[in-house]
């Protein structure tokens, strides 16, 4: 759990960070800096560790590839929502709503009918967005 906890941690200063002082850059540089910033870092982590590295099997790199397209989607999503001024409040507000489109994506990818939770939650969550958005008045701050 203290790994999760640290990725929010650090996703939240990111977000904090290209809100506040590299909102004025545009989204498609912001992307491609971010991606190769990760990829050598990744890189770096990868080389330092002793640990033998098992590259994915040939059915695997399809959801391998499935995983960089869309991450590159939500990255340059995720810069041009912060480039278009939605602020660190509302964008983070609308990244609280992971937990019920990542359970509804593991019900579509095991074809099961989501649970009457499942769907209780989405419209909460969804009632939650629009009121946090109207009480926010464009303003960034919580």
């Amino acid at each position: 759990m203290m790994t999760a906890i640290l990725a929010m941690a650090f996703y939240a200063l990111e977000i904090t960070i290209t809100d506040l002082k590299l909102g004025h850059v545009p989204a498609q540089l912001l992307t491609f800096l971010y991606a190769s910033g990760v990829a050598i870092f990744a890189l770096v982590n990868m080389l330092s560790h002793k640990e033998t590295l098992t590259m994915p099997n040939a059915a695997t790199w399809g959801f391998v590839a499935t995983m960089v397209f869309v991450s590159f989607v939500a990255s340059s999503a995720h810069f041009q929502a912060l480039h278009d001024g939605i602020g660190t409040a509302k964008l983070t507000i609308a990244y609280a709503f992971l937990p019920v489109v990542g359970a509804v994506y593991v019900a579509l990818l095991k074809k099961e009918m989501p649970s009457v939770n499942l769907i209780l939650a989405c419209v909460l969550a969804g009632i939650s967005l629009y009121l946090v958005s109207k009480i926010q008045n464009g303003s960034t701050a919580v």
